[in-house]
């Protein structure tokens, strides 16, 4: 490549992205796209700067993996908020 980055075959896949018709006539016939003389794999789906793109642009995968994310969160921080209320109210009532 003119910029001098060289693709990997086996860390680097390509994305065909279009509407379900297109995606139909395109993808039954294409498993590989080659770019700068390297065969690419096409992909499903594929993880861009923490984005999780699909073939369609429909986010699905993505909004699934933040909402999990956040979930995750949420819960540890509810069990660190009710460890310090617990802790706080054993504090309270000791000195009492």
């Amino acid at each position: 490549m003119q910029n001098g980055l060289q693709l990997k075959s086996g860390k680097s896949e390509a994305l065909i992205i279009g509407t379900t018709a297109q995606l139909h006539a395109i993808t039954s016939a294409v498993s590989s796209v080659a770019v700068a003389g390297v065969e690419l794999p096409v992909a499903n789906e594929m993880k861009v700067l923490v984005v999780v793109l699909d073939r369609r642009l429909t986010f699905e995968n993505h909004v699934t993996m933040v909402a999990r994310s956040c979930r995750c969160q949420m819960h540890k921080l509810s069990d660190t908020y009710a460890t310090y209320c617990q802790r706080s109210w054993h504090r309270h009532w000791r000195a009492a």
